[in-house]
């Protein structure tokens, strides 16, 4: 599609994307040297966690390769919005917090603002709700802080996604129901 945009010199398209954000190349397409030629171009990375724990989490992740991607987007492409998707679940609702603060104080993403939570609904055991009660009590303050110090900086939009996660995290306790299919779960992908 790019390249037929192209060849029809249409700019003045919106461009939205949601991805991985581990290629920014399809054959002999580099995406960097078009982008910069739209009028509007918007990336979503679903990124969930960084470092090892992003590559533990999603299969085939290079957290290197992540951030040469975004430094690359950077240098080529400047203007086009960047922002992290971030599906919370189980496997990092301790690390969110550490992670959401590393992309702002990186410059990841371009402002504190460049960040959405997605809930994990299903499996069920990957729920925030599958969580023993006293790891959801000590991850309320932390996620309270995120939302106060975005609050502080009139992001009361991004601000209410922290506050979602707490009520649905509390809204139910799954955690004797689920306990089991989150162990052997976990206990068949690290074999792999």
């Amino acid at each position: 599609i790019l390249n037929r945009l192209e060849e029809m010199q249409r700019y003045n398209v919106i461009l939205r994307y949601n991805t991985n954000f581990s290629r920014l190349k399809y054959k002999k397409l580099d995406v960097l040297d078009l982008w910069p030629k739209f009028d509007y171009v918007s990336v979503g990375a679903s990124i969930d966690a960084y470092g090892e724990q992003a590559e533990y989490m999603r299969k085939g992740t290079r957290w290197d390769t992540i951030v040469d991607n975004r430094n690359k987007m950077k240098d080529k492409a400047p203007d086009v919005y960047f922002y992290v998707n971030c599906t919370l679940g189980t496997l990092n609702a301790h690390h969110i917090v550490d992670f959401y603060y590393w992309i702002v104080e990186n410059e990841f993403v371009p402002n504190s603002r460049s960040f959405n939570i997605n809930l994990v609904q299903s499996p069920t055991h990957f729920s925030l709700q599958a969580l023993p009660k006293r790891m959801k009590s000590s991850l309320i303050p932390k996620y309270e802080g995120v939302e106060q110090f975005l609050l502080k900086q009139n992001h009361d939009d991004i601000a209410a996604q922290w506050r979602m996660a707490i009520n649905f995290m509390l809204e139910n306790d799954t955690f004797e129901q689920e306990r089991n299919n989150f162990q052997s779960t976990i206990h068949s992908v690290d074999k792999i």
